[in-house]
């Protein structure tokens, strides 16, 4: 069964749902005892992919007018993320995670533009 969402409560649920990311975003970014233990560049994955979820979230959220700032806003917080990890014992700040949050923003940009409601 479907659900049904009117286009303000589908609003909404992704601003919801984009807070809710960022909330867990800067928590396990900037805990130093959450530092992850990856070495091998496998975690740009991971930054790709959470922040193309949560560049997707943004662009369903906002009216088709203000969408043009998501990639931006987006590319803005990792990148000031990865500024703040810079100042955490335990933690860097990794040129690398900024541009790979910047690719993701636009690959969730993008997948909402391409399979998403692009005029509402």
């Amino acid at each position: 069964m479907a659900i049904d969402l009117t286009q303000s409560r589908r609003r909404a649920v992704a601003a919801l749902a984009g807070s809710m990311m960022i909330a867990a975003g800067l928590w396990v970014s900037l805990d130093p005892a959450l530092a992850p233990p990856i070495e091998n560049g496998e975690d740009k994955y991971i930054h790709v992919a959470a922040y193309a979820l949560l560049a997707a979230a943004w662009a369903e959220a906002l009216p088709a007018r203000l969408r043009w700032l998501v990639i931006p806003a987006v590319a803005a917080l990792g990148g000031g993320i990865e500024l703040l990890q810079g100042t955490i014992p335990g933690r860097i700040a990794s040129p690398l995670d900024a541009a790979s949050n910047g690719v993701g923003a636009a690959l969730g940009f993008l997948a909402h533009r391409l399979l998403g409601r692009r005029g509402q």
